[in-house]
């Protein structure tokens, strides 16, 4: 492996105050600790990646929390923010301490969700995305200027319930307009009419609804729990990538 490509485990310490962007300076003498700890132009001698060790046992703490940089021209690039992202993607592999924090709540998880109760029926589903999913790009609640939606007690990916929910019950009201024979034949003339903010009863009461400006409302009879990411793959589920969502021409040009 050529040392472009390794990864050295170095103390948080060390990480934090020698580390320029992921890329520590093998020197075969003493770093100047006077130099400035994320300019790399400083720097000589051999090139090699470096990861904190222990890996951080939380990811969504570390990626919101833990960032050492500098402050830089915007047209640089931000080697503090590269080398916090390599961490994480580091910290969800197998047999890492986020990873296998994460092992028995989800084990217990998928326990309880594949077991039908006297009360209720559930429907469980595995689903595998064809693409990298983004997940809540939201700014202003995080270090860099793009936070992560990663689960709060286990630092790991996952997909809200009312996310899903708002996804259904999107769907759902689409096929009642698609058909909505179909949907009288089912449910009847009555659940057909418009709820609250001009739903169908019928999904209304399958999905809840609150209604506006006041206290009234319903819970929905179908529940939505949150999507937990399923830990079988071997490598980890979380990727760098770039998002440019102010871009001017995209939004102002009609073709």
């Amino acid at each position: 492996m050529s040392a472009e490509n390794q990864l050295t485990p170095v103390s948080l310490s060390q990480w934090i105050d020698r580390l320029p962007g992921g890329r520590f300076y093998c020197a075969p003498d003493a770093i100047d600790k006077s130099a400035v700890p994320w300019n790399t132009s400083s720097r000589q001698g051999g090139l090699v990646r470096v990861v904190p060790a222990p890996l951080p046992a939380h990811v969504g703490l570390w990626l919101d929390r833990c960032l050492q940089e500098d402050p830089a021209p915007r047209d640089l690039e931000k080697p503090g923010r590269a080398a916090l992202q390599l961490s994480a993607v580091q910290a969800l592999l197998p047999q890492t301490p986020a990873r296998e924090a994460y092992l028995p709540r989800y084990r217990r998880w998928a326990a309880t969700v594949k077991t039908d109760s006297p009360t209720t029926r559930r429907r469980y589903l595995e689903i595998r995305s064809l693409s990298r999913v983004l997940l809540h790009p939201a700014s202003g609640t995080s270090v860099t200027e793009g936070s992560l939606l990663l689960h709060h007690t286990y630092g790991v990916p996952y997909l809200p319930g009312s996310a899903l929910r708002g996804i259904c019950r999107a769907r759902a009201r689409g096929l009642h307009q698609a058909f909505p024979e179909r949907y009288r034949e089912l449910f009847g003339e009555e659940m057909m009419a418009p709820g609250s903010e001009g739903e169908p009863r019928w999904v209304n009461e399958l999905f809840g609804f609150v209604e506006s400006g006041k206290a009234g409302g319903l819970a929905g009879l179908v529940d939505f729990w949150d999507a937990l990411w399923i830990p079988g793959d071997p490598g980890s589920p979380l990727a760098t990538d770039i998002v440019n969502p102010h871009q001017s021409k995209y939004h102002t040009r009609e073709n």
